[in-house]
């Protein structure tokens, strides 16, 4: 995950590579205040979207953030955890996003006329 700070917002981007399975992109948003973090990656997985809530302590001194993970998949709680997240580099110029492949392109028939870009003057 790569943060940016802008006061007490926070905003940024995620990631998921795993050595089997699907991996995926996150945008993510939130707020800082104090010592407490909140924050919300929202993904698109072939199973449809899904957003977690990530709510939590910033240890400065271990340089982490601990707390409880809340994850909403297809209208329905998905999993419920703790989490544990570290600071890493604060260099967030060499992140790049996972390679996925296109989940689902969809039936483009549904989409109304004067949506696309070719009929456009």
């Amino acid at each position: 995950m790569v943060l940016n700070q802008d006061g007490s917002d926070l905003y940024g981007r995620a990631k998921y590579e795993p050595d089997s399975g699907q991996a995926w992109n996150a945008i993510v948003i939130g707020s800082v205040e104090g010592g407490r973090v909140t924050m919300v990656l929202t993904a698109l997985k072939d199973t449809g979207q899904f957003s977690s809530r990530l709510r939590g302590t910033y240890d400065a001194a271990g340089g982490s953030i601990k707390g409880d993970l809340l994850q909403v998949s297809n209208g329905n709680i998905s999993l419920r955890s703790d989490f544990q997240a570290m600071w890493i580099n604060p260099d967030i110029s060499s992140y790049t996003a996972a390679s996925v492949a296109l989940p689902w392109v969809g039936d483009i028939s549904q989409i109304p006329i004067g949506m696309g870009g070719s009929g456009l003057s």
